[in-house]
């Protein structure tokens, strides 16, 4: 032992088995089987459009965003949403060229309604 080997026996982690043991064990910690269900409508907030646009043939009238999941808040604080137009499109289950296409009176009442409904760190960064 050297001088800056520091010896903590009482900090070694137990082990009781064999190496054979180690090999039953599954690669990734213990998940349980979950189902998680969440209503879509739930805290969802619309607004009608004041200029509807005609997406591939058909009208689109209306523009509803869902309150965003945690998960969908860490892919954004870990850039894997690009941008806060791909989270807002993603929120509002359309693609990110209609919220482009948005004229300026229904853009902004999209896009304060993603203010309202996502955390503040992401409405300001």
């Amino acid at each position: 032992m050297t001088r800056f080997d520091l010896d903590f026996p009482d900090l070694e982690p137990e082990h009781s088995g064999t190496a054979a043991d180690d090999r039953d064990l599954p690669d990734r910690p213990f998940e349980p089987a979950l189902t998680i269900a969440v209503d879509p409508k739930a805290g969802a907030r619309s607004h009608t459009l004041l200029v509807p646009l005609k997406v591939n043939g058909k009208w689109l009238r209306q523009i509803t965003l869902r309150l965003p999941s945690q998960g969908q808040i860490d892919d954004y604080v870990n850039n894997e949403n690009a941008s806060r137009r791909l989270l807002l499109a993603e929120l509002a289950g359309v693609d990110p060229l209609i919220i482009k296409a948005l004229r300026w009176p229904d853009s902004e009442a999209v896009h304060q309604i993603f203010h309202d409904i996502v955390p503040q760190f992401i409405s300001e960064g």
